[in-house]
């Protein structure tokens, strides 16, 4: 059982208010950025606060939900959805009416053994529609709205490897003594102690929730700073080699071999190929994602050819890779029964053992989760603005020099978001990041394809004096 201290509830109740001071000291993308990332990298993980009628706000909604009111109350007019109504404003709606289309079809109760599963009301539904668009639909407007021209792009990049930068003594202390910071601060570990142990050593949790998500956190900063080297304008008074070399010290240390495998494929794609080359690496990736469930719903995938070949690389890493498919292919044939908005809340979407109710699922995957509970609904909504976007940059750049900074910036930040996509399929993304880039890229890319933007990145004196 959690049991924080005091300083880790005050910690998570002023972060809103912290972020009306900031955005009325500073810019609205330098207090989001603060807010959004410092609050990833630093709030205490496992506790919310209850407000009525709303649903529980953890960590990830409450950072998202400071940015907003932060610029509600101080920037109101970076908010202005005039030009967005025909994409957020759908996006919102389709995250209500999803759950509550998932509720009305989930009205049955569930006997299993002796456990029954509760069906859903329509309050369940607008529950989890609140839940959606706190998690999803709001940091994927506020990147939308707070980053307008590639050079908003740029320090919403320099903001996510300074981030990684804070944490590499973070990890390289804690993957030296063990995992202790985040219950030195809080009062209570965040995880499962055995899962701190790795290799005879331990991995680094720092602040984070899990240490896959610092490790593929310090995957992503080095990728993107072997992309920054490139540039004419440095982000940091530091080369992007070496950035990228410190960065992947820490992200050895973080004792993760999907993460590193991401950097040590990354990092050379970054360095060595095009932007355009990028882009359609980008693409092919956000399509693999985005047809995953079909692919493994028709048999499609190859996972026999996956599993041989991680066999020649770790036997440990297949039979951990085998024991997922298997869970994932129990979890993908029941989501098959309610395909399009899924089985919903309280556990329906999990196997159960017939005869005594137990629980025989192990859920990992971001997709089959969403799969699970929202149906293709469900996962649409969550690996559609993540990976869309990566489509309207590969459209926009048509419009700017070929190497150009912005071109380039578009296609780090298009190959970043389908890392993010990959990395959905067998673990869960949890954190708001991705969404608030995402956002953010779709707005660029958009101002692009009209003209409204040039490869300066200016836009016009009115509209940058809103930010």
């Amino acid at each position: 059982m959690v049991q924080p201290n005091l300083f880790a509830q005050v910690m998570l109740f002023i972060w809103v208010p912290l972020g009306i001071v900031l955005m009325n000291q500073w810019t609205a993308l330098r207090a989001g950025a603060f807010l959004m990332i410092g609050g990833v990298l630093f709030l205490p993980n496992l506790i919310t606060i209850d407000l009525p009628v709303l649903p529980p706000l953890n960590k990830y909604s409450v950072v998202s939900v400071a940015v907003w009111l932060g610029c509600l109350l101080c920037k109101p007019d970076v908010l202005k959805v005039k030009d967005i109504k025909s994409r957020v404003g759908i996006f919102v709606l389709c995250s209500m009416l999803g759950a509550l289309l998932t509720a009305l079809t989930n009205r049955d109760a569930l006997q299993i053994g002796p456990i029954t599963k509760q069906p859903m009301g329509l309050y369940d539904g607008f529950v989890i529609g609140l839940s959606n668009i706190f998690a999803t639909a709001l940091p994927f407007y506020l990147g939308h709205r707070l980053v307008r021209t590639a050079d908003d792009l740029r320090y919403l990049l320099k903001a996510i490897i300074i981030g990684s930068l804070i944490y590499v003594p973070l990890i390289l202390i804690e993957g030296r003594l063990a995992p202790f910071l985040h219950r030195s601060v809080y009062g209570y570990f965040q995880h499962d102690w055995s899962q701190t142990k790795r290799e005879g050593g331990f991995r680094a949790f720092a602040f984070m929730s899990h240490a896959l998500t610092v490790a593929f956190y310090t995957a992503q900063s080095t990728m993107i700073s072997a992309g920054i080297s490139r540039l004419r304008h440095k982000l940091l008074p530091i080369s992007g080699k070496l950035l990228s070399f410190i960065l992947f010290v820490s992200l050895v240390a973080c004792k993760s071999m999907a993460a590193l495998t991401y950097a040590i494929v990354g990092a050379p794609i970054m360095w060595f190929l095009s932007a355009k080359s990028i882009l359609r690496a980008s693409r092919w990736l956000g399509l693999i994602a985005l047809t995953y469930p079909f692919t493994r719903l028709l048999n499609l995938f190859p996972l026999d050819w996956l599993l041989e070949k991680f066999i020649e690389i770790s036997p440990d890493r297949a039979e951990s890779l085998a024991f997922r498919f298997y869970n994932e292919s129990a979890l993908l044939e029941k989501a098959a029964q309610r395909l399009f908005f899924g089985w919903g809340g309280w556990g329906r979407n999990r196997q159960f053992d017939l005869d005594t109710g137990a629980n025989l699922s192990t859920v990992d995957g971001q997709w089959i989760i969403e799969l699970g509970a929202g149906g293709l609904v469900g996962f649409y909504l969550i690996f559609g603005p993540v990976l869309v976007p990566i489509f309207s940059a590969s459209r926009a750049v048509r419009k700017l020099p070929a190497k150009s900074d912005e071109t380039m910036l578009m296609a780090i930040t298009a190959f970043y978001l389908a890392l993010v996509g990959v990395d959905m399929l067998p673990n869960s993304m949890g954190q708001p990041i991705p969404l608030f880039v995402a956002g953010g890229l779709l707005s660029v890319s958009s101002r692009v394809a009209q003209g409204k933007m040039s490869v300066t990145g200016s836009i016009p004196p009115m509209k940058a004096a809103a930010l």
